[in-house]
């Protein structure tokens, strides 16, 4: 079941309206130090994908070093994914197995492993990607503060004359 209710409300927007109550909201907890890809991760491909996908998640603020766990359990289940997926593809007959009778009729079809593995890893992908905030939805219930590197400091940015002001514009 999915979460209940709207989602709530940023405290950087609810400070900005004036409406913001530190007994009711919290700050976000940044997250403390860099995740690290431990040395029992022995596969080639989900030591490459933990490096592409942890630079990624930390550049947005979302990870640290204790998300790397978690981080290892997604690039496995990653990198298992697509060597079934693959397989999937080069053998299109893989993924039924249809039981024929004596005369030729048809009697079953059944669905094969790999067509399961694949299924349930996608599913675990999904919830993985969800907890990171790598889908759209999932990033727009976070809350995660900029890094000074990822603000935008060009000459036409407001940020320059306003460093300290929330980076989003609110309707009156």
């Amino acid at each position: 079941m999915g979460r209940r209710g709207p989602k709530p409300t940023p405290a950087a927007i609810l400070k900005a309206r004036g409406t913001f109550r530190s007994d009711r909201h919290h700050d976000s907890v940044k997250p403390a130090g860099k995740p690290s890809c431990p040395s029992w991760l022995t596969d080639k491909d989900a030591r490459a994908e933990f490096r592409r996908v942890s630079r990624l998640l930390l550049n947005m603020g979302v990870v640290g070093a204790a998300d790397s766990n978690l981080l290892v359990r997604y690039c496995t289940a990653w990198v298992r994914w697509r060597r079934v997926s693959q397989a999937l593809v080069s053998n299109p007959g893989a993924e039924f197995a249809t039981y024929k009778d004596a005369d030729g009729k048809v009697k079953s079809v059944q669905v094969s492993a790999l067509h399961s593995i694949a299924r349930s890893l996608s599913e675990e992908l999904s919830r993985t990607e969800a907890a990171l905030g790598m889908t759209p939805s999932a990033r727009s219930r976070m809350e995660v503060s900029m890094t000074p590197a990822a603000a935008d400091t060009s000459a036409k940015s407001k940020t320059r004359f306003f460093p300290d002001a929330p980076a989003m514009r609110i309707a009156q």
